[in-house]
């Protein structure tokens, strides 16, 4: 069943600020962030548009749907928020995604595909198998689509616009190169797509010197913009041409430090707010013209992440969001998504 409750609306101290320094983009971002954190308080979605940010409700991992009226997210069950009525509407699956690393809504809006771990064994140990599985919106309809017997990078389903396809990353059981990720020698993982009824599973990636996650499509399905590993720099595979085209890049570590002018000229970039250190979670606009991540301009984790835009050719970044300092620190920003 699905639950309906009001949520009363929080037009009236909804803006949080006016920001500077920013480029205005058509559309309107979604995002989750520690942006207004308080003690004990948990992550928010707040909606920027037109330069301004609008606090809406307590969850995570929104993604809009294909009206583009409403929102579904993550707050102890998949919620749908509709944006002007202000109601939320509970899909009541609970159960099923206790431990999801990633969901998606189908474009037709009837069915959920998600990444769920499952307990189970390999060479006498206890692992924690993930695998994508789909679901109606009613919460009937439970189907398994993959059937992995483990893997160390798993998540982030996303439909293709025709609703035929699913998206997601996992370790690259063909290619063999080794990441280090938090000091641990892992498989990089690369992105595969399957249909939506479980078979024709094929690794994008496989004919590329190309690892990556975090894929998201473009709307006319022929791109997928994904990050790069290990150089955290975002990068468009064309399906039709099968080529890899790097729309950020950064010199290597090396360069920066060997080298005065590049070191200078980097020093001058990150003072201005440019995206050194980590570039992640990309998304085509809505015409597709132009590609939005979550980028980090200080360095490490846990030091504050801001959103950025680039064209989806390449060329200057610039930002959407203006770093945020809180009690905690400067704010996150985790997840988000991008609509007309």
């Amino acid at each position: 069943n699905i639950y309906f409750y009001l949520v009363p609306t929080q037009k009236a101290k909804a803006i949080i600020k006016k920001q500077s320094n920013i480029v205005i983009v058509p559309g309107k971002i979604i995002f989750e962030s520690s942006l207004d954190w308080k003690p004990w308080s948990r992550d928010n979605l707040y909606l920027l548009k037109a330069g301004l940010i609008e606090k809406i409700i307590p969850g995570t991992n929104p993604r809009f749907v294909a009206s583009r009226d409403s929102v579904v997210f993550l707050d102890g069950d998949v919620q749908n928020y509709n944006l002007s009525s202000h109601i939320v509407k509970s899909f009541k699956i609970q159960a099923y995604i206790s431990s999801v690393d990633g969901y998606d809504l189908s474009p037709d809006g009837k069915q959920l595909v998600f990444a769920a771990t499952k307990e189970g064994k390999k060479n006498g140990s206890t692992i924690f198998i993930p695998n994508l599985y789909l679901i109606n919106i009613d919460g009937t309809g439970l189907k398994q689509i993959t059937f992995f017997d483990g893997d160390n990078f798993f998540g982030q389903p996303r439909w293709s616009p025709d609703g035929k396809q699913i998206l997601f990353y996992k370790d690259d059981g063909e290619r063999t190169k080794a990441i280090n990720w938090g000091g641990i020698e892992q498989q990089a993982p690369s992105l595969y797509v399957i249909n939506a009824n479980g078979t024709g599973l094929g690794n994008l990636l496989h004919d590329t010197n190309s690892f990556g996650w975090h894929g998201s499509w473009s709307h006319d399905g022929m791109r997928v913009v994904f990050t790069m590993l290990d150089e955290f720099e975002i990068a468009v595979f064309d399906i039709a041409t099968n080529a890899v085209h790097e729309t950020t890049s950064a010199p290597s570590l090396k360069e920066v430090q060997t080298n005065l002018r590049i070191k200078k000229e980097l020093k001058e970039k990150v003072e201005k707010g440019y995206p050194l250190f980590y570039k992640d979670h990309p998304v085509f606009s809505p015409d597709d013209t132009q590609i939005a991540f979550i980028g980090r301009c200080r360095g490490g984790y846990f030091t504050g992440s801001e959103l950025f835009v680039v064209n989806a050719n390449g060329g200057e970044i610039q930002r959407l969001t203006a770093p945020h300092w809180t009690r905690m620190g400067w704010a996150e920003i985790d997840s988000f998504d991008w609509a007309a």
